[in-house]
């Protein structure tokens, strides 16, 4: 379901579905769904959410850990250009 919400731009009503769906997938699904949870974050002007998971991913997928890494920085980048453009 949290999936639909974000093909119809429904940001908001993806990420309790995402919750909820998290914690019974595994390996390659489960990072797929934080890469989801964590573009609803974003979307919805929630980055210290989206940083916190993918903190944890970094702390706790083991060999994706990598994944979470480049998704972190891609969180922060998102961040200061969002940021910037506030600021103009």
């Amino acid at each position: 379901m949290g999936r639909l919400h974000q093909l119809r731009g429904e940001w908001s009503e993806a990420i309790p579905c995402l919750l909820a769906a998290r914690p019974r997938m595994r390996a390659e699904d489960r990072v797929a769904c934080d890469q989801a949870l964590i573009l609803s974050y974003l979307k919805t002007d929630q980055p210290v959410q989206a940083l916190a998971l993918a903190d944890d991913g970094i702390l706790n997928s083991g060999i994706f850990s990598d994944i979470y890494r480049k998704l972190r920085k891609e969180i922060e980048r998102k961040t200061r250009d969002a940021s910037a453009a506030r600021s103009l």
